[in-house]
């Protein structure tokens, strides 16, 4: 009940800090080249990430008519964002596995999770945010790109997307947050990954193997 307690409150404030705007800053991306890891990483120092399908809200014909845009490739964009996302992570070699995943999983060990503010085939405005295992925020922005008119000019399906500087600026943020982690720390965020699905798999087990830390009374620390 305790850890089940503790895994409600993070999730909780995650989602609190969401879905409110205050505290999301916006970027408007231009031309952006994505970071390549320079070297090849230890299998020790990756971290896996699970993104969720984009949200956006839910929208009538009307309303999304109005916005150039139909509920159902709305919806449609929220996947594919996601995936492409994933696709982008993965050029970087920055990361360990990356997957499109349905919800949220104790076991996820770098969650991204994003909402479309506006997209008309001109104008893509996201907000995304990430968030380890530990419960540490990584990333907390909106992102807006704009499509050049002749950016759709023989565009071919599966080639570069028309707004890939929007994406490449979310990998590069996410790769920076993680280049400031010390080695023992991406260490703690795979530990405590897998402690989390451990006790949600097995509670009795695993219930006492994870509690906040003291300093930041919120992020969750392994149990020596």
């Amino acid at each position: 009940m305790k850890r089940n307690l503790l895994y409600a409150v993070v999730l909780g404030l995650y989602a609190l800090a969401f879905h409110g705007c205050a505290t999301m800053t916006t970027e408007k991306v231009g031309p952006t080249s994505i970071h390549q890891a320079q070297e090849e990483i230890p299998e020790s120092q990756l971290l896996d990430v699970g993104i969720m399908a984009f949200e956006s809200e839910v929208l009538t014909e009307e309303e999304a008519e109005d916005k150039g845009t139909h509920p159902d490739i709305r919806k449609a964009e929220g996947h594919f964002m996601a995936y492409h996302l994933k696709n982008t992570l993965q050029q970087s070699s920055h990361w360990g596995a990356v997957r499109t995943i349905p919800g949220e999983s104790p076991g996820t060990e770098l969650l991204v999770r994003g909402k479309i503010l506006e997209s008309n085939g001109e104008e893509l405005i996201v907000k995304v945010e990430a968030l380890d295992a530990t419960g540490r925020t990584w990333l907390s922005k909106a992102y807006e790109a704009e499509a050049e008119e002749d950016s759709y000019e023989g565009l071919e399906l599966g080639q570069k997307d028309v707004f890939q500087d929007l994406y490449n600026a979310i990998a590069n943020d996410m790769a920076d947050f993680k280049d400031n982690l010390s080695p023992e720390e991406i260490e703690e965020i795979r530990t405590v990954a897998r402690l989390r699905f451990a006790a949600d798999f097995a509670p009795d087990p695993f219930a006492d193997y994870l509690a906040e830390d003291e300093k930041t009374s919120s992020l969750l620390r392994p149990i020596p």
